[in-house]
């Protein structure tokens, strides 16, 4: 059963990616979606999903922590919006352990970007740096990066893990 719903968020996380990375927008069509998979979910795999603030405590948080990333410009609107619901979908007792990996996945991507910004713009950073134009090296710098796709790799490294567990020797 966690096999297919490790491989039903995949698909899922898959399409949502490929729409992100060529609209630069998650619609809200996959928010309500996952909710109502979700409401499915409660009746159809009772052992895995449950109505109760454990589960909700995730998808909560995410709002607001995704609505504040939201106001001060950081994250998409329909970025945390679909995580919030994503995790909806998630077991709880993988909350904790994706969390972190998310977190991991996020730090990767983020690093990568900006040393791939400093080095593909270097010439421009320099000029900036002499000049001291603020605006010059927000240009650089201020670009986001699509989100669906780093949940997408902290989803398939939380396979990847609970994979190398299950066939380890004993």
């Amino acid at each position: 059963m966690l096999a297919s719903i490790f491989f039903f968020i995949l698909l899922e996380l898959s399409v949502v990616s490929y729409a992100d990375l060529m609209y630069k927008k998650i619609k809200n069509i996959w928010s309500v979606l996952n909710i109502l998979i979700y409401a499915v979910f409660i009746f159809l795999i009772p052992g895995a999903y449950f109505f109760s603030f454990g589960h909700l405590f995730y998808p909560i948080v995410f709002l607001f922590v995704g609505f504040f990333l939201f106001a001060i410009k950081i994250m998409g609107g329909g970025d945390a919006k679909f995580l919030a619901t994503l995790f909806l979908l998630i077991p709880t007792y993988f909350h904790d352990k994706f969390l972190l990996l998310l977190l991991y996945s996020t730090v990767f991507v983020g690093v990568t970007m900006f040393i791939y910004n400093c080095y593909s713009n270097w010439s421009t950073i320099k000029l900036a740096w002499c000049h001291r134009d603020i605006k010059l090296i927000k240009g650089v710098f201020g670009t986001r990066f699509t989100y669906a796709p780093v949940i997408l790799l902290g989803w398939i490294w939380l396979g990847w893990e609970f994979l190398q567990i299950s066939v380890k020797p004993q």
